[in-house]
């Protein structure tokens, strides 16, 4: 007889054919496994759950002139959206602070931006309120 490995418990289900609630869209909160699901979410003109998609961007970096070296301070990092297109014009050389009060999404913000290639000394997240 072979022994086989326990199975895990299945999900939650949830009534109707789409989940409703924040804490059910679990494939929104991994578009690493489920991008298709995200791609389609953006594509109908939403927002994935768990996520930010950054608004007026082109419009802040124009007014912003950011060039090559740079030092910024983002006091709102929350989901890094801002931050890593803000990294993008300032690099080489330029560094970012990233401030949010938030203990949870602070540490994934700033693992998903070093995933992002922005590694050592360019950018900083610290817990902080400004």
């Amino acid at each position: 007889m072979s022994e086989e490995a326990p199975r895990p418990p299945r999900r939650k289900r949830y009534s109707g054919k789409n989940p409703r609630r924040f804490e059910d869209k679990y494939k929104e909160h991994d578009p690493g496994r489920f991008g298709d699901t995200v791609a389609k979410v953006i594509a109908s003109g939403k927002t994935p759950a768990g996520s930010h998609i950054p608004i007026m961007m082109d419009e802040c970096l124009d007014a912003l002139a950011l060039e090559s070296g740079m030092t910024g301070v983002d006091a709102t990092l929350g989901y890094g959206g801002h931050s890593l297109r803000i990294l993008g014009k300032i690099a080489p050389g330029g560094r970012l602070l990233g401030l949010d009060v938030d203990p949870i999404e602070q540490p994934k913000t700033e693992a998903r931006i070093r995933a992002a290639g922005y590694e050592g000394e360019c950018f900083e997240a610290v817990r902080s309120n400004y």
